[in-house]
């Protein structure tokens, strides 16, 4: 029996680790300098992240294919992702000069 986590370590880049196994998958590699916080929707099996220091909230399939950028306006180090699929929401908290928690609809199909 083994599970799977997506964890972004220091640098630029995201992983996926299968536990009870050697196997590390390089997910995300390009165009990325500091991923900060990810989150799975098991639903729609997608995969957000934010990159502080692109100031930006991505999204790709769970294997890393159609990648596109979600928010990458007005973003001041963006990080702590959530993810409600149930009922379709998105959260994020970010930095700026004073933290903000925002959330917005997603599609989770």
């Amino acid at each position: 029996c083994s599970f799977k986590i997506f964890v972004a370590f220091e640098g630029p880049v995201i992983n996926l680790i299968v536990f009870l196994g050697l196997d590390v998958e390089v997910i995300v590699s390009s165009k990325l300098e500091y991923p900060q916080d990810v989150a799975v929707d098991w639903v729609a099996r997608n995969l957000y992240w934010s990159d502080t220091g692109n100031d930006r909230i991505e999204v790709s399939r769970l294997n890393g294919s159609a990648r596109k950028v979600l928010i990458d306006d007005n973003l001041d180090e963006p990080r702590a992702l959530a993810l409600d699929p149930a009922h379709g929401y998105f959260f994020n908290k970010y930095w700026t000069r004073f933290s903000k928690i925002s959330n917005f609809p997603v599609a989770t199909r």
